[in-house]
């Protein structure tokens, strides 16, 4: 199947398919627009923010008696009333674009859900292949090696066995008396010396090769389940990392320690020191209760 081939619909048809922004405004100008209309719906909104942030920058350094107090109260309180209803347009507001997020999210998210399901589908079969293709392959390597490993002992065996024979053949060589007989084991001698070169090159081919077989056996998984297709596609297998959680409790806290950031200790502190109330200590950590002011 070809890459046309994946570009047509059931019926044989080309797939139009939009690119990104033909159907919207650039984003730049989407956020232009959006900003000017709740500037101008909510223009009382910020006119309130910016009176209310004034009043607050001008209020005394320190609140000196009840009145002063009353003042930075009635603030205070303005002003959470204007967060509030900043907070509640901004739900207001959001509403339709959240609903459409969501329905954008659904639309995609659907395809590439369907998409992904038919795809791990086919990869777990092609997983399940190459792990079949790379223990045969793996099987027949070591059967090659060890075979290789024999072949190297039983040459090594014979040239060890034909080199002594010829250090014996050159001995009875040396020790003949008659001339006939010197001539003879001279022959012998050499005939037993040439079969020894001989032996001796073979046990070093077969060395080599027992060596090369070694080789093999410890060849990375993707250098041994490697297919290459046309159109350049390869299909090959990696070793891939993973982590599952079999026993919490068993988990080794003070190894893990290094990985943890100052955010995830604290999230993971304030829900231990609420579960206890605020009330235990522990070494490294200020737990308790303190007085906060609440204007109502």
């Amino acid at each position: 199947m070809t890459n046309d081939d994946l570009n047509k619909g059931m019926i044989g048809s080309p797939v139009a398919i939009r690119g990104i922004g033909d159907n919207q405004p650039p984003a730049q100008e989407t956020i232009r627009r959006v900003t000017d209309r709740l500037a101008s719906d909510y223009l009382q909104l910020s006119v309130r923010a910016s009176e209310l942030i004034e009043s607050a920058g001008v209020m005394p350094e320190e609140v000196r008696d009840e009145a002063m107090l009353e003042a930075f109260s009635n603030v205070i309180v303005a002003i959470r009333g204007a967060v509030g209803h900043a907070e509640a347009a901004r739900v207001a507001e959001k509403e339709d674009y959240l609903r459409g997020g969501q329905a954008v999210d659904g639309f995609f998210g659907g395809i590439k859900e369907r998409l992904a399901k038919a795809m791990n589908s086919l990869h777990r079969r092609v997983n399940t292949y190459n792990e079949r293709k790379l223990a045969a392959e793996r099987e027949r390597r070591r059967i090659e090696a060890e075979e290789a490993a024999r072949k190297q002992r039983e040459e090594q065996e014979r040239r060890d066995r034909l080199n002594r024979e010829a250090e014996e053949a050159i001995e009875r060589a040396r020790r003949a008396r008659l001339p006939e007989t010197r001539e003879q084991r001279s022959a012998e001698a050499k005939v037993a010396v040439a079969e020894a070169g001989q032996a001796n090159a073979a046990a070093w081919h077969a060395e080599q090769q027992a060596e090369a077989a070694r080789i093999e056996t410890l060849r990375k998984s993707s250098e041994i389940a490697r297919s290459r297709f046309d159109e350049g596609r390869l299909v090959t297998t990696r070793q891939v990392g993973y982590v599952e959680l079999a026993d919490r409790d068993a988990v080794d806290m003070n190894a893990l320690r290094p990985y943890f950031t100052d955010a995830e200790i604290v999230k993971a502190l304030r829900g231990w020191a609420k579960a206890t109330g605020y009330a235990k200590s522990m070494p490294g950590v200020v737990v308790g209760k303190r007085d906060e002011a609440v204007v109502r």
